[in-house]
């Protein structure tokens, strides 16, 4: 037993740490290159820095799925992203700003979060004035008394949310644990074989639920991180009251961030669902590595170059979605096992498709239909995002650890494909 926590916890450094060097290499060849203008050591080019992001996105890859699990895996192929396209960032940030420009570290893209899109210049104007006193009150200097009300807030907030997830996790958990799933039927042949009439109602079902659940793996997340900041300040608060000022500025400044999602159920048009009310982690990379350059290529025709840039747009997700499956399952099983390789980049590109033509304004429909019409085309598409997934294993392993499963003996009726063996 101590030899297999051993050999996992070896397995793991080896893994994480790996993955590190990277971006270890590319803070220390940047450390001294932050300012736009001034002369640059030889060593120091473009090409280098490029070849040292080529190689943080080939090392998740290229461990073949061994020396970790699908998680593991995630996480080190989502960082890799991340950090990409910071590095990206520093690079074109250094070629293009003028001189004297203070560019930041590339690490800082990992406090980015959800910058949404604004549709007027006194939104714009608005959202800059709100970022300014947010700036002013992250600042502040909050005396103890005040912390400490914050902490104790904060913890009977982050307690209540947890509490709230309970239930719905439980259900669409307890979903995944106990219905069979249909993978007899690849959906990807069903669909272009036979059309979007030939696919039963039962097979959406069960891939609607199972995207709810997915998804809302991916929700609850920033909930446990806000119950942590709760759990941590009010332990501070108690114990070690002089420590309290820096973390009780992290603490707010995830507080004030904005929600995952925008309510999207209230989405009028798939360009409003995906432009505004889902989440926008990746949006400050898309737009200014992606979306920008294209639409820059075509000034004399700008409705090409929108259109083209978020066909761009959605390309690169869908291929970012790919590399992160490819990295879980290992690239080897991932080109070799059908139904899992591109079924990715397909979903997205057919999102991007759909997303350019809602954006025309072609037909004027009333947005309560246009919202039916959203979902009725997010139904039908969206199994060719989640079935990769499913061939990989990963709903068996969907479960939050500790929630309760009292209600899986229950949920058999919702089985569109009957109850799993043994159930």
């Amino acid at each position: 037993m101590h030899l297999a926590f051993i050999t996992f916890i070896l397995d793991r450094l080896g893994l994480y740490g790996g993955c590190a060097i990277p971006s270890i290499l590319f803070y220390l060849l940047t450390r001294n290159d932050t300012t736009v203008g001034l002369k640059r050591r030889q060593y120091n080019n473009d090409l280098i820095l490029w070849s040292v992001i080529g190689l943080e996105l080939a090392l998740p890859i290229l461990y073949d799925g061994k020396g970790g699990d699908q998680i593991d895996f995630a996480v080190n192929a989502t960082l890799a992203n991340f950090l990409s396209f910071g590095m990206a960032h520093f690079i074109r940030d250094r070629n293009t700003a003028p001189a004297g420009t203070i560019i930041e570290p590339f690490y800082n893209v990992l406090s980015r979060w959800n910058k949404r899109t604004t549709n007027s210049n006194n939104e714009q104007k608005m959202e800059s004035k709100n970022d300014v006193t947010k700036q002013q009150q992250q600042e502040k200097e909050y005396d103890i008394a005040t912390m400490r009300k914050n902490s104790f807030q904060w913890l009977l907030q982050g307690c209540f949310q947890v509490l709230l997830t309970v239930p719905f996790m439980s259900v669409y958990d307890g979903f995944l644990r106990v219905c069979q799933d249909p993978l007899h039927e690849p959906y990807m042949q069903t669909f272009f074989n036979g059309g979007p009439q030939n696919i039963p109602l039962k097979m959406l079902w069960y891939y609607a639920n199972t995207g709810i659940a997915l998804l809302g793996h991916v929700v609850v997340f920033p909930t446990f991180v806000f119950l942590w900041y709760g759990v941590e300040l009010t332990f501070r608060a108690i114990l070690f009251p002089s420590s309290l000022q820096s973390r009780h500025r992290a603490a707010y400044d995830f507080v004030q961030r904005d929600p995952l999602f925008d309510r999207p159920w209230l989405s009028t048009s798939l360009h409003d669902l995906w432009s505004r009310r889902w989440h926008q982690i990746f949006r400050w990379a898309f737009q200014g590595l992606v979306y920008d350059p294209i639409r820059a290529m075509f000034p004399k025709k700008k409705q090409l170059g929108r259109a083209l840039g978020t066909l761009g747009v959605f390309l690169i997700s869908g291929l970012m979605h790919d590399y992160i499956l490819a990295a879980m399952f290992g690239y080897s099983e991932f080109l070799s096992r059908p139904g899992i390789a591109w079924f990715q980049t397909v979903f997205f590109l057919l999102q991007g498709l759909a997303t350019i033509v809602s954006s025309q304004n072609i037909f004027r429909i009333h947005p309560v239909l246009g919202g039916i019409l959203t979902w009725i085309f997010i139904l039908y598409t969206c199994p060719l995002f989640i079935e990769p997934y499913l061939r990989i294993g990963l709903h068996h392993d969907a479960t939050i650890p500790g929630y309760p499963q009292f209600m899986d003996p229950y949920l058999v009726p919702l089985c569109p494909y009957g109850p799993k063996m043994g159930i």
